[in-house]
């Protein structure tokens, strides 16, 4: 299987001695030759990426079990602050329909108010999903299982919680503020933090390590 770096254009074996060029799908393959092309790239990205794995571990001198304890480690500190954050937030939230001034929120101001408490509530459930997860595998074997669970509970929860709390600031805003352009322009800019600090710049980083990876094979 031929892979040309930096063109979409890639050669691939079918099984049957078949070869294929594809770019898009201009040599007319068949439905079923389409799907075989398709599930051998996805084999050779999943296999690509545990040869880097493999290859960090062998850098720090790792075995495989050590190397999962380590993640796991890591992902329980992390969780760590992100429960903190979390579990002020629900509890503020939940105190809101105790205030006095809560009879006195619109319509507009309520439905944010629940949109908030349900998103308050999922990251709530993901971030603590990971201990759960923890108590009913443990002792079995499952250490692999578990440390990719656990990534994607906490992804999910991230996630929630960015969005649970630009939720909450525009329910604020909304209340303190009269200026509906000054609020969508401070709620925007709060959304703004979290993608670019959250996601576009760790994200670009891995792009980059990435392109400099593939660079240093050629």
């Amino acid at each position: 299987m031929l892979f040309e770096r930096g063109s979409v254009v890639m050669m691939h074996r079918l099984p049957g001695g078949v070869a294929a060029k594809r770019a898009g799908n201009p040599c007319g393959l068949s439905e079923t030759g389409f799907r075989a092309l398709w599930r051998l790239e996805g084999r050779e990205m999943a296999t690509g990426q545990r040869a880097d794995e493999d290859a960090l571990r062998e850098a720090r001198g790792e075995t495989r079990a050590q190397q999962l304890d380590r993640n796991l480690s890591e992902m329980v500190q992390e969780l760590r602050v992100a429960q903190t954050g979390v579990q002020f937030l629900f509890a503020a939230v939940l105190a809101i329909p105790f205030q006095q001034r809560f009879d006195d929120l619109t319509g507009f101001q309520e439905r944010v108010y629940v949109v908030t408490l349900v998103l308050t509530l999922f990251a709530t459930t993901m971030l603590v999903a990971p201990a759960s997860f923890h108590r009913t595998v443990f002792r079995r074997g499952l250490k692999d299982e578990l440390v990719t669970a656990a990534d994607r509970m906490f992804q999910l929860g991230l996630v929630a919680l960015a969005l649970a709390m630009t939720s909450a600031v525009l329910l604020v805003l909304d209340v303190v503020l009269e200026s509906g352009w000054i609020v969508g322009g401070l709620v925007s800019l709060a959304a703004a933090w979290f993608v670019a600090f959250w996601y576009a710049w760790p994200i670009a980083v891995r792009v980059r390590r990435g392109r400099a990876s593939a660079s240093a094979y050629d």
